[in-house]
């Protein structure tokens, strides 16, 4: 008598399922990257158009820097920016109103700000039509630098005030730097003696 065989073997079974679990898990795995690849992307994204908004808009307010004839917000008669010296970056806008920007750090976190006087003194910052320091960038990154540097900012140096500012992002969870943008800027007004 011959026996048909009408299935499969319990070994038979084992393997395929084995089988069908290592490609499974592994094309979870893929996913799982890929997801996470996305997600890392999404992230820089959202640093890239936060800082590009900042860049432009600090550099909107030095190229309509004044000269301080008073020395009233830069601390110095005839300087157009207040450096050296360490933060906040100051400047008289093109309103004519003394304004700031810096790193701030709070709770571990650094932010950047700027405040804008009712006037063009440093002690119109207390004043009724001041604004008091605002955050350019969310709080969903840290700002772990935020430079400048001047060129031409004394009179003996002969050339036209130039700054250079830089601001380097992580996001909160890691202290890793995974952007740094820097530009450099002049004032629209010819400041040359």
């Amino acid at each position: 008598m011959i026996q048909q065989k009408n299935g499969f073997t319990l070994v038979e079974i084992l393997v395929a399922f084995f089988l069908f679990v290592l490609i499974l898990g592994g094309a979870l795995g893929g996913v799982q990257q890929a997801v996470g690849f996305q997600r890392i992307t999404l992230e820089r994204q959202a640093a890239i158009e936060e800082v590009s908004y900042a860049i432009e808009y600090i550099s909107r307010a030095i190229r309509g820097a004044q000269k301080d004839t008073t020395g009233s917000c830069t601390a110095q008669v005839g300087r157009t920016f207040q450096y050296p010296g360490p933060q906040p970056f100051r400047f008289i806008d093109g309103n004519g109103k003394c304004r700031e920007f810096k790193r701030n750090v709070v709770g571990g976190q650094g932010f950047l700000e700027e405040r804008i006087s009712e006037d063009d003194t440093v002690g119109g910052f207390s004043g009724p039509g001041a604004i008091d320091w605002h955050r350019l960038i969310s709080d969903d990154f840290n700002i772990t630098n935020f430079l400048y540097h001047v060129r031409g900012a004394v009179d003996t140096e002969r050339s036209q005030p130039r700054v250079l500012f830089g601001i380097t992002v992580s996001n909160k969870a890691d202290t890793q730097d995974f952007l740094t943008v820097q530009t450099t800027m002049s004032t629209r007004q010819i400041d040359v003696p």
